[in-house]
């Protein structure tokens, strides 16, 4: 993936949040981070493991099933199905310029 640089024009569509990088994660009594919103889950990308809360919606999309197969293959899945962290092999910079391509390609 090469970066570019996110076209300013484009917004997330009326009821959907755009990713989100967020710091600390609290939980609720489910076990579930209370900082994720219905309709979102939660990634860690790039060398600090940088934590993004990004729309299910992504799942349907080719580009990032091609992520989510890399994952697979470099770090196996059994830790995320455990509650373990789910990690994308990208840097930060590709992975913000693919959801932003993402979100305006609707």
């Amino acid at each position: 993936m090469s970066p570019s640089a996110p076209s300013p024009s484009c917004s997330p569509a009326p009821g959907e949040r755009a990713p989100v990088s967020r710091g600390g994660e609290e939980e609720e009594a489910t076990g579930l981070p209370s900082d994720v919103p219905r309709g979102h889950f939660a990634v860690y990308v790039g060398e600090r493991r940088r934590r993004f809360v990004v729309p299910i919606a992504l799942l349907d999309r080719p580009e990032f099933r091609s992520l989510l197969r890399r994952a697979e293959e470099e770090f196996g899945f059994a830790g995320a199905a455990a509650g373990g962290a789910l990690v994308l092999p990208c840097e930060e910079v590709a992975f913000r310029s693919l959801t932003s391509v993402l979100a305006c390609t609707r």
